[in-house]
């Protein structure tokens, strides 16, 4: 556990152009999550410029103890005052994923009009779930734990002597089911409704992200999805013609759930464990509740980027 939670060496990680992920420690008592955000902030942003930050998170910021003005705090800490700063939000554990497509987004667009402020785009995520009481344990599912990650989508390099970084963004999707926009309210009835209908749209979900980077379920070597009902993941591999044991898992019993963490989570465990190759493709999976899904798939580049 000590080593899962501690300050390696971390990847650089790449979305059209690169990243770079570190985990920090769960929060502890007497830690301050937006601490642990501007920690991990400041060492995914060494010294690329930042035109952009956005912030992931499955909670409501007043549900994890965030007082009035956090967005202005940590970009003071960051360094990065007056620099724009969402939060995205209310789409539960899909929230962090989200927050790297809109990245994407964001870089393509001011590429293609070749607009001023082509910097990179800071993604904070995490939650300080276990404030709440309620919030320790999905049951039936897995365990709640609190984690901060920072990563940094670059634009893609101008020429061949441009940086890259550890990973490259291939494609994404999102969708939701509104029918569970009760969440955690649902009946019992809509709940078992709900787990039905979540596998198949998962899947689906997966699979228009993998179509939209012109590859399919056999073409993935990792699946990195949430860490919360392992034999459905499995399951989920299998339609998609994926060999089960490509899913990582293996830190649920260690850390838990981390709401939308969890894949990048998985993502740079497998790196420091070296596991992932040159050319490998990793897909990253979140889900939130209301229903909210998002794929990311990603690959692996030949350049390991630099290392703190």
């Amino acid at each position: 556990m000590d080593e899962y939670l501690g300050t390696a060496a971390a990847p650089t990680y790449a979305s059209h152009g690169s990243v770079d992920l570190k985990i920090s420690p769960i929060v502890d008592t007497g830690d301050a999550l937006e601490d642990l955000l501007v920690a991990v902030g400041l060492r995914a942003c060494q010294e690329d410029p930042v035109g952009l930050v956005l912030y992931g998170h499955a909670l409501p910021a007043s549900r994890f103890g965030a007082e009035p003005g956090l967005a202005d705090r940590v970009r003071v800490g960051l360094g990065l005052a007056g620099v724009p700063f969402f939060g995205i939000s209310h789409v539960g554990g899909a929230a962090v994923l989200r927050a790297l497509d809109y990245a994407h987004r964001y870089l393509e667009r001011h590429a293609a009009y070749d607009l001023p402020g082509y910097d990179s785009v800071l993604v904070l995520g995490g939650d300080n779930g276990t404030i709440v009481d309620s919030a320790r344990l999905a049951p039936g599912t897995t365990s709640i734990a609190d984690a901060a990650v920072a990563f940094l989508v670059r634009p893609e390099p101008t020429d061949q002597h441009g940086e890259t970084g550890r990973y490259y963004y291939l494609a994404g999707a999102t969708s939701r089911d509104t029918r569970f926009h009760r969440a955690r309210r649902m009946s019992r009835p809509e709940q078992r409704m709900f787990d039905q209908v979540c596998a198949a749209q998962v899947l689906a979900t997966a699979s228009q992200a993998l179509s939209r980077a012109g590859l399919t379920g056999t073409d993935v070597d990792w699946v990195l999805p949430q860490a919360s009902a392992p034999v459905s993941w499995r399951v989920f591999a299998r339609a998609l013609g994926i060999e089960p044991d490509r899913v990582r898992l293996d830190l649920i019993p260690a850390g838990g759930h981390t709401h939308g963490v969890d894949a990048l989570v998985a993502l740079a465990n497998a790196e420091r464990s070296g596991q992932l190759a040159p050319g490998d493709r990793c897909l990253l999976l979140g889900v939130g509740d209301g229903a909210y899904f998002q794929a990311t798939v990603l690959e692996v580049t030949h350049d390991r980027g630099w290392v703190v």
